[in-house]
């Protein structure tokens, strides 16, 4: 019996350290920000939003659709999902339409209405451009104040 019992342990031991090379390999938690705009992890919206801002930016266009999207989010019951919607349509269209991210959903409603309205007919393209930001300074000889 003492001649197999070395043969069963480094059985044993092999198959452990497989099994945990395994595992170890294929528990890794997937990302929070992972799942975009129709993720239920509110973490996802957001850097949905996170991102498709900075891309808005950096191009000088909003996909219509995903102005779509941040406008649906302006519904969300989290209400970090809502104020970083509505801060980022704001950031990017220059436009409020009267939306509190903190208003009851009966009041919240009235403006996405006319969100939604915006982002159906905005500019007829599937690309609308970004409002650049604001201009610090005085504006230049050539350009009239308006008011």
């Amino acid at each position: 019996m003492r001649p197999t019992a070395p043969i069963i342990r480094r059985l044993l031991l092999s198959t452990a350290c497989l099994g945990g090379l395994v595992a170890a390999s294929s528990c890794t938690a997937p990302s929070i920000t992972r799942g975009g705009f129709d993720s239920p992890a509110p973490a996802a919206r957001t850097h949905a939003i996170k991102v498709t801002v900075e891309a808005a930016e950096s191009d000088g266009v909003l996909q219509r659709s995903d102005l779509k999207q941040m406008v649906s989010l302006l519904l969300a019951d989290d209400s970090m999902v809502r104020f970083m919607a509505i801060n980022g349509l704001i950031q990017l269209t220059g436009k409020d339409f009267g939306y509190r991210f903190f208003d009851p959903p009966e009041v919240r409603f009235r403006s996405v209405l006319e969100w939604r309205e915006y982002a159906l007919t905005s500019n007829g393209s599937d690309r609308i451009r970004v409002v650049p930001p604001a201009q610090t300074g005085s504006p230049s000889p050539g350009e009239d104040a308006k008011g």
